[in-house]
This record gives C-alpha cells, sequence and structure tokens, in this order.
C-alpha cells in the first residue's frame, strides 16, 4: 500500500479505524469519513505517528454532496485516489432489532438498504472519476495496475438468518453491486 491513497467510510471506530491504521501502517494515506466525530480522533492519531498521512471528513453516506466532498478531499489533500472502501454499515438494532418480515417496520427496511446498500453505490459513483484518473496512467507503466474498491460485506450475504430480512437484502445487494462494479 506504500504511495496509495484511500477513502475509507465508516472510520470512526471498529473495523475501519483498524483498516485506516493497516493502511497507514503499510504506507498509505487515508481520508477517513464518518458521522461520528471520532474520526477526527482517528485521523490525529495516525498523523501523531505519520504526519501528513490522514484526513478526516464528515461523512454521511447516505448522502451523494458528502461524498463527492469526501472525494474531493481525496483530490485535494493527496491528489489521488488508488482505494476506496466502502466499511460503512448498520444492523437492525438501530431500528427495533431483529424482527420477522410481518411486522418489520418500511422505516427500518429503507434505513439498513439506505446506509448499507445505497452507500456504496453513491461511494462508487462519486470516487469511480478520481479512481480512474490515478489508474489511466499508470497503465502505460504497468498492465496490471488498477484502482480497487473494496465493499465490506458479512456473512448475511451468502447465508441469511431468520428476522434479518433488511440486512441480508442489503448486504446480498451489495453483493450484486460490488460484481457490477468489477465488470464495468
Amino acid at each position: 500500500l506504500a504511495g496509495k491513497v484511500a477513502l475509507i467510510s465508516g472510520a470512526a471506530r471498529g473495523q475501519g479505524a483498524a483498516e485506516a491504521r493497516l493502511f497507514v501502517d503499510q504506507g498509505a494515506q487515508v481520508v477517513l469519513g464518518d458521522v461520528l466525530p471520532e474520526v477526527h480522533d482517528v485521523a490525529a492519531e495516525l498523523n501523531g505517528k505519520r504526519p501528513g498521512s490522514a484526513a478526516a471528513v464528515a461523512l454521511d453516506v447516505t448522502s451523494h454532496d458528502a461524498w463527492v466532498g469526501a472525494v474531493e478531499t481525496a483530490r485535494r489533500q493527496f491528489g489521488r485516489l488508488h482505494i476506496l472502501v466502502n466499511n460503512a454499515g448498520i444492523t437492525s438494532e438501530r431500528y427495533g432489532g431483529l424482527q420477522p418480515i410481518e411486522t418489520m417496520t418500511l422505516e427500518a427496511w429503507n434505513a439498513l438498504l439506505e446506509v448499507n446498500l445505497t452507500g456504496n453505490f453513491l461511494g462508487i459513483r462519486a470516487a469511480i472519476g478520481l479512481l480512474r484518473d490515478t489508474a489511466t496512467p499508470l497503465l502505460a507503466m504497468n498492465p496490471r495496475a488498477s484502482a480497487s474498491i473494496v465493499n465490506i460485506s458479512s456473512a448475511q450475504a451468502i447465508r441469511p438468518s431468520p428476522h434479518q430480512a433488511n440486512y441480508a437484502a442489503s448486504k446480498w445487494g451489495q453483493r450484486g453491486l460490488t460484481k457490477v462494479a468489477a465488470s464495468e
């Protein structure tokens, strides 16, 4: 990852923060996005270890404008983007926990799909131009050079469980979106 630039959503804590730390430890620069203000603490920690390695942005993955702003931060701060990690995601716990389909609210259904699936779509759509601009000149030097889009999913995308229709549907949809993005 040395010399690469990555944009990671959901980077304020947990897996996203761990990904950011690993990327910086491996020599990458990162733009960290999250709705949680702690994302700025993670960026400060990373910059303390390696100055100039991280930038933090407020990123609501359900907002087109927020994604455009995050990608613009990568362009402005680091001049390029090699990797998009769609890590942000939510579970059913925010909307009453596990529910059978017959009692699941439309709000619970829509909220999970909006964050877990539409958020990935918006991130890919916003980042693809800068990813392409970054990778295209590299291809002349190395035909295997490319940009990467990593969509973090779940075992629910393969083996769904009862009472998780919204979460499983979001993760199954994410698999399809990932395959289409790769083919394009």
